[in-house]
């Protein structure tokens, strides 16, 4: 069975996350177990510029 991972919480919130993440260098995200804070946050780092080319 095949995740859309777009459809987790933490990925709904992808705006704002990146919003506080202009505003602050450190941010604490609080969501529940399953929400796609571990698989998630990286991608949307990754794609908002937050990492080297890698």
């Amino acid at each position: 069975m095949a995740i859309n991972y777009k459809k987790l919480p933490v990925y709904e919130q992808k705006d704002k996350i990146l919003e506080v993440l202009e505003k602050n260098q450190v941010i604490v995200v609080q969501s529940p177990t399953g929400s796609g804070k571990t698989t998630q946050i990286p991608v949307i780092l990754h794609e908002a510029g937050f990492s080297d080319s890698g």
